[in-house]
């Protein structure tokens, strides 16, 4: 093996290690941020039938952009959604 084929092998390996590396963290953010979605949701559903049985009638939809707001914010986007609805009731 010469020179010039071991620096190959050496950089490949590293570009490897950096690969995997990377490619871990974004399955730990992927897999954060979907679970944020799915309790993000039960939420929501269960807050409006709570607001529902108590007679306010303020419903935040499941739809992408609000999935997406609790998703990414976790809950704080979950408290922002009603903090709008409640302001734009007033």
């Amino acid at each position: 093996m010469d020179t010039m084929t071991g620096m190959l092998l050496i950089v490949a390996a590293c570009v490897a290690v950096l690969f995997i590396s990377i490619m871990r963290r974004k399955a730990a953010f992927l897999l954060h941020f979907l679970v944020r979605v799915i309790v993000g949701a039960f939420a929501i559903m269960a807050t409006n039938s709570a607001m529902a049985s108590i007679g306010v009638s303020v419903f935040v939809g499941l739809n992408l952009w609000s999935l997406l707001t609790v998703g990414t914010l976790g809950i704080g986007g979950f408290g922002m959604l009603y903090a709008i609805l409640l302001y734009m009731n007033l």
